[in-house]
């Protein structure tokens, strides 16, 4: 979600970027073709993240990131190409233009310079496992001003706080097994935090959004808790990633539904909007 309330989509299975304006109701799309083999055309793009001045890209097959101009969406750059033994399916731009990724297959979170394909492994050691060292499955990212990661651990059912430079992780919620009680998560995918520092969770295999105040164990859910799938307005069916626009309206995506849900979190406002993917 862009600052002037543009929301961007990645497509992933049309190949494409999907762009609503949620100010005039308008749609339009970056479609470079169906996955083909041209160096402008995407094939898998599964996340994407915004700037002021630029969109990125997570073109998960071709294992790069790409940017484009705000203001020329037509001008592609490839700013990250990773090695092919890497599959990433999140990542993210911090306010110094790093960026952060979830290596899911090696079970570890990289950080990469903008223009280099040089990287710094800064969270999980390579094998997937339950120690504080360790992640499996490593899906959604969020990085704060202090460049703290937080993860959603999807196959461990957790999410971690991992600091600038720590060499093992904190478990903000500790669940290790699946369940549906507001403290054990079922393959939780992504997280934002607001500017009030509270954390909101896609709990994908409860088809649920969960909120979790600052220093707090104690989640709650807020959105589709009844724990079953379906596709009425106040149900989620494997939702994924989260947005917030200006008006601190919350935007889910749902792999089930094929649609994106925008949901009004009561006693939220504008100025706790937190800016980012």
């Amino acid at each position: 979600m862009s600052d002037n309330d543009i929301l961007y989509i990645a497509d992933a299975h049309n190949h494409r970027i999907s762009i609503v304006d949620l100010n005039c109701n308008t749609s339009n799309t970056i479609d470079p073709g169906q996955g083909g083999g041209s160096n402008e055309q995407f094939n898998y793009p599964h996340d994407v993240s915004v700037t002021n001045t630029s969109l990125y890209v997570l073109d998960t097959e071709k294992h790069r990131v790409q940017q484009l101009s705000l203001n020329d969406s037509n001008t592609t750059t490839t700013v990250i190409a990773f090695k092919t033994s890497f599959k990433v399916y999140y990542f993210y731009v911090d306010i110094k233009n790093q960026i952060y990724v979830s290596d899911y297959t090696n079970h570890r979170v990289l950080r990469f310079s903008l223009n280099s394909n040089n990287y710094t492994i800064v969270a999980g050691n390579g094998s997937n496992g339950l120690a504080l060292n360790q992640l499996n499955r490593p899906h959604g990212l969020f990085v704060d001003e202090n460049e703290t990661i937080f993860i959603a651990d999807r196959q461990n059912h957790r999410i971690m706080k991992w600091s600038l430079g720590a060499t093992s992780g904190v478990q903000v919620i500790v669940s290790s097994v699946s369940g549906s009680n507001c403290q054990k998560l079922d393959e939780p995918i992504h997280l934002i935090i607001d500017t009030n520092e509270y954390m909101y969770i896609s709990d994908c295999h409860n088809h649920r959004i969960l909120r979790l105040a600052p220093n707090s164990t104690d989640a709650k859910c807020i959105i589709a808790c009844s724990g079953s799938s379906g596709k009425d307005a106040t149900q989620l069916y494997y939702p994924h990633t989260l947005a917030f626009d200006s008006e601190g309206s919350l935007y889910i995506s749902e792999w089930g539904n094929n649609r994106v849900q925008k949901f009004q979190i009561i006693g939220r406002n504008a100025s706790q909007q937190q800016n980012g993917n």
